[in-house]
C-alpha cells in the first residue's frame, strides 16, 4: 500500500486558531493532527508516504521532517498554484502502482485501514470512499450508498441512511485518470462525482471515531475524547472510543498525566481528565480541570482556575484568571461556543512564555552590543566612503529603503533601512557607487538599524512594501512569527536571495527551526555568503 497525506486550508471557523499554527499541526493532547496521521500509517505496516504540504509549505516540511523518527520515508509533493493537489496527483500518477491510501491531514480519523484495505479490495472498484454515519455536527457534504457503492454525493434528508465524507480514499492507480484533464481537483467533487455516476466508487463505512476539526467547539471536543479513550485503554473499564489513543508523559493518577519536568505547586489541585505538557508549570493554589490540556512550557500562576478549556503551548495565564470554556493561544483568547477571539493586551492576564520569549530580551541586547561593536569597527571606513561619495555624489550620502514587517499581533511596522547612496540625483550612478553596490558596501549603515533595534543581526529577510504584498499566503505568513535580520538563512542559502519565493521557504523554515547556535552559525557562515555573492556580481 501506498500513502498521500493531503494538506489544505483550514476551514474559517477555526482561524483564531489557525492564524498561528497550521491546521495539520494542531496538537490533539499535544500530539499534532499530521504525526496522529502517520503513527497510523505505520501501524498499519507502511514505510513510505508522500505529502502534499498545500498552503502550509515549509512550515509542514520543517515539523515533519523526513519522516526518520516514525521508521517512515516522507517526499514532500509540490504545493501551490490554482489546481490545488491536482498538481501533484498528475505528477504522482506514474509512481503509483499499487492501492493507495488518500488521507487528510487535518482531522481526526481512527481508521481500521486493515478492514477498510478488505473491503476495498471485495468491492473490486477502482476507488473507495470511507464513509462515517452522518450525526450532529458532522461536517456537511452527505451520501447515499446502495449495495456498497456510493449512488448520490449531497445527498438530501429523508432519501434513505446517510453517511459523511470522511476525506480519506482507497483507490488504485488507474482511478487518477480524471485528474490528467488538468481541472482543479477538490478531494470531495471532481473526479469523484465522475466515478459516482459510473457506478465505480464503493463505500466503507468506518464504525471509529470521527472528528473533522471544522470549528473550535469540534477541537475541543477531540481533547475530551482523546483523553477519555486514553484513560479507557489505561484500564478502566470503559472500551475506548479512539482505539490508538495516547498521551505522553505519565498517568500519575486515574485520569491525570504529566509530562516530563513539568513543575507542580503541592497546594495545586486537579480533577481528572488533565493533560500537562512537558515543562510546564502549574502554582500554587491552581485548580485545573475537569477536561484541561496544557500545553508544553505553558505557565499558569497562583490561584487561577482553568475548567473546559486548552492552554496551548508558550502561553502565560496570570494570578487569579478564570478560564472556562476558552481556548488560550499565548496573548489570544478565544470562546470556544462562539469560536470568536479577543487580544489580551495586558500582560498580567494572559501572554507568550514560550522557550523564545524568555529569553528574547537577552538576546537581543546580546545582538544590539554586537551590531553596535560592529559598527564602531566600521565607522573609520564608512567616513572614507562617505567623504569619497560626498565628493561624486554632491548631496546627502545617507538614505533610506522603505521597509515592512507584521508583528504576531497583526500589527504593521515600517522603518528605514539605511544604506549609502550610490547614485546622482539623475539616476547615474558613479564608479564607486558601482564598486559600492557590487560589494554591498552600501549596507553598512544599517548596523545602526540593528543598534536602534529595528531589525536582528540574524532573522528573516526585510522585506519592501512590493514584497510584503505578494505575502498571500499562509505558510508565507509565518515569517511574522520572527523578526527581520540583516543576515539569515535567506542570505547565506546557496539560492541566494534574488528570487522572493526561495527567500519566503527559507523564511518559513528557518522560523519553524530557529534556535539561538542556528543563529550564531548563520552569522558565522554570513562572511563567505558575502564572498560568493560579490564574486558572482563581478562575474
Amino acid at each position: 500500500m501506498q500513502a498521500i497525506l493531503v494538506a489544505q486550508a483550514a476551514p474559517p471557523a477555526l482561524s483564531p486558531l489557525t492564524r498561528r499554527i497550521p491546521w495539520p499541526l494542531l496538537p490533539v493532547a499535544d500530539r499534532p493532527l499530521a504525526v496522529i496521521a502517520l503513527e497510523m500509517l505505520v501501524r498499519a505496516g507502511c514505510r513510505q508516504a508522500f505529502v502534499y504540504p498545500g498552503p502550509y509549505g515549509g512550515a509542514i516540511e520543517a515539523a515533519l521532517g523526513d519522516g526518520r523518527r516514525w521508521g517512515l520515508q516522507l517526499e514532500y509533493l509540490p504545493s501551490g498554484g490554482a489546481e490545488g493537489p491536482a498538481q501533484a496527483l498528475r505528477a504522482l500518477r506514474r509512481r503509483l502502482v499499487e492501492t493507495c491510501l488518500l488521507l487528510p491531514a487535518g482531522c481526526l480519523l481512527d481508521l481500521d485501514l486493515a478492514a477498510a484495505l478488505a473491503a476495498h479490495a471485495a468491492s473490486e472498484s477502482p476507488a473507495t470512499a470511507v464513509l462515517h454515519r452522518a450525526g450532529e455536527g458532522i461536517a456537511p457534504c452527505p451520501v447515499r450508498l446502495s449495495d456498497g457503492r456510493v449512488v448520490a454525493l449531497d445527498a438530501a434528508p429523508g432519501t434513505g441512511e446517510l453517511y459523511s465524507l470522511t476525506g480519506a480514499y482507497l483507490f488504485e492507480p488507474g482511478a487518477l485518470q480524471p485528474v490528467a484533464a488538468g481541472a482543479p481537483f477538490d478531494l470531495d467533487g471532481d473526479p469523484l462525482r465522475k466515478l459516482v455516476a459510473q457506478g465505480a466508487l464503493a463505500g466503507y463505512v468506518e464504525p471509529g471515531y470521527w472528528n473533522p476539526l471544522q470549528t473550535v467547539a469540534a477541537y475541543q471536543q477531540a481533547h475530551i475524547d482523546w483523553l477519555q479513550a486514553a484513560e479507557a485503554r489505561a484500564g478502566s473499564g470503559a472500551a475506548p472510543r479512539i482505539r490508538r489513543a495516547r498521551v505522553e508523559g505519565r498517568r500519575v493518577a486515574p485520569g491525570i498525566w504529566v509530562g516530563p519536568y513539568a513543575l507542580i505547586h503541592p497546594a495545586a489541585r486537579l480533577t481528572p481528565p488533565v493533560c500537562l505538557g512537558q515543562g510546564c508549570q502549574i502554582g500554587r493554589d491552581v485548580e485545573l480541570g475537569p477536561n484541561v490540556v496544557v500545553g508544553p512550557g505553558a505557565l499558569i500562576d497562583d490561584e487561577a482556575t482553568v475548567r473546559d478549556s486548552i492552554v496551548l503551548a508558550g502561553t502565560y495565564v496570570g494570578r487569579l484568571v478564570n478560564l472556562e470554556h476558552r481556548i488560550a493561544c499565548r496573548s489570544e483568547l478565544i470562546d470556544v461556543q462562539t469560536g470568536q477571539s479577543v487580544r489580551v493586551m495586558d500582560s498580567f492576564l494572559l501572554a507568550d512564555v514560550s522557550p523564545g520569549t524568555a529569553t528574547e530580551a537577552l538576546a537581543q541586547a546580546v545582538q544590539r552590543a554586537t551590531a553596535g561593536l560592529l559598527l564602531l569597527m566600521a565607522l573609520p571606513l564608512m567616513a572614507v566612503l562617505a567623504l569619497l561619495l560626498l565628493l561624486t555624489v554632491g548631496r546627502p550620502v545617507l538614505c533610506g529603503s522603505p521597509r515592512v514587517h507584521r508583528q504576531p499581533d497583526g500589527e504593521e511596522r515600517s522603518f528605514s533601512l539605511l544604506s549609502l547612496r550610490t547614485r546622482r540625483a539623475d539616476g547615474r550612478r558613479t564608479w564607486l557607487g558601482g564598486w559600492l553596490e557590487r560589494g554591498q558596501w552600501r549596507w553598512l549603515p544599517s548596523l545602526w538599524n540593528a543598534l536602534r533595534g529595528d531589525v536582528r543581526l540574524v532573522g528573516v529577510k526585510p522585506l519592501s512594501p512590493v514584497e510584503a504584498a505578494q505575502v498571500t499566503e499562509e505558510w508565507q505568513e509565518q515569517r511574522y512569527q520572527c523578526r527581520p535580520g540583516l543576515t539569515g538563512l535567506w542570505y547565506v542559502q546557496p539560492a541566494g536571495a534574488g528570487d522572493l519565493v526561495q527567500v519566503l521557504v527559507a523564511d518559513a523554515y528557518y522560523v519553524a527551526t530557529r534556535t539561538w547556535h542556528g543563529d550564531l552559525a548563520l552569522l558565522v557562515q554570513t562572511p563567505l555568503a558575502w564572498w560568493r555573492q560579490v564574486r558572482r556580481a563581478r562575474a
